[in-house]
């Protein structure tokens, strides 16, 4: 670039180099980390409102910088190892938005990675880390209670590493057994479920047999069991 003016020395800027625009795709996660932890079995947590909220993200970059292009963007989405996860064959992010959403299911246990790319841009410079884990199960309730009496309670699921752990939803309905440790003292229903798309299961009753203590147990095919706290039947 020139600039000169009358009476005065002409002067020359530097060389200036116009670059190509770089537009690029990134993977974002809840925790920060770049990696998303999911309960076999289950989906990752989708916030509803801001995408960046949610377990996981993609979004768009041009030249370093948040990009919330006129246009609307197609991302494909792949999983290295369908065995252990599966994700949308293609997400959009919407014209004038910086990223959205996406669920990660968990198939089975195990460690893989997610890719993405889309037309015009370069692909994330870091796949997508997923581990997939046993789901960890938890008793809400049940309180004491007497002899002839009965206490509700829950059973709920959590994923110890998640972002959102408690907050990740069955694929299909899950089984449940439970077991009291003293059946002459309380007695429990023998199955429970959680429902396809819930978290917690369908609210239960623990009914008070004899003057005594007893704990709960729940477990199910592919869950961490978990055992409840004494629990008291008065007279």
């Amino acid at each position: 670039v020139q600039a000169s003016g009358s009476g005065m020395a002409m002067v020359t800027s530097a060389v200036q180099t116009v670059s190509a625009p770089e537009y690029v795709l990134g993977f974002g996660s809840a925790n920060g980390t770049g990696s998303v932890t999911v309960g076999k079995g289950l989906q990752s947590y989708v916030y509803p409102y801001y995408a960046n909220y949610s377990e996981v993200y993609i979004y768009r970059n041009l030249n370093g910088s948040a990009y919330y292009g006129t246009d609307a963007l197609t991302v494909n989405l792949t999983c290295s190892s369908t065995v252990i996860c599966s994700v949308p064959a293609n997400v959009t992010i919407p014209e004038g938005s910086y990223s959205t959403s996406f669920q990660v299911v968990g198939n089975d246990l195990g460690d893989t990675t997610i890719t993405a790319s889309a037309v015009g841009y370069n692909s994330p410079a870091q796949d997508l880390a997923v581990s997939v884990i046993k789901p960890q199960l938890n008793f809400s309730g049940p309180s004491n209670t007497v002899v002839g009496g009965k206490s509700n309670f829950s059973v709920y699921l959590s994923e110890p590493g998640a972002a959102y752990s408690g907050s990740q939803t069955a694929i299909n309905d899950i089984p449940i057994d439970l077991t009291s440790s003293a059946p002459g003292i309380a007695t429990v229903p023998a199955t429970a479920t959680i429902a396809a798309g819930s978290t917690t299961s369908n609210t239960l009753e623990i009914t008070g047999v004899a003057v005594g203590t007893t704990t709960l147990t729940a477990s199910g095919t592919g869950l961490e069991s978990t055992t409840s706290s004494i629990i008291t039947i008065n007279p």
